[in-house]
């Protein structure tokens, strides 16, 4: 599915950059994509173009119990 992503996106359409994002839920398991999956799709994509076609927007919810400045901090140095 990835590599048809890839064409579909980059090569047979006029596309130069994007931004993998996603959507919040109170239950993790239910989100479309984890911050790591994003991260992982935009620099494999990057790595093959060898320059910055696509970007990943991280999700972070504040006030959340589970220490999520220390999440923050944690994927703005991915």
């Amino acid at each position: 599915m990835f590599p048809n992503y890839v064409k579909e996106i980059f090569l047979d359409s006029d596309t130069k950059v994007s931004c993998i994002s996603g959507s919040y839920s109170e239950d993790e398991k239910f989100n479309f994509l984890t911050n790591d999956q994003k991260r992982d799709a935009r620099d494999k994509v990057n790595k093959e173009a060898g320059t910055r076609r696509m970007y990943s927007h991280a999700i972070f919810t504040p006030g959340r119990p589970d220490n999520w400045l220390a999440k923050v901090e944690e994927e703005t140095r991915a």
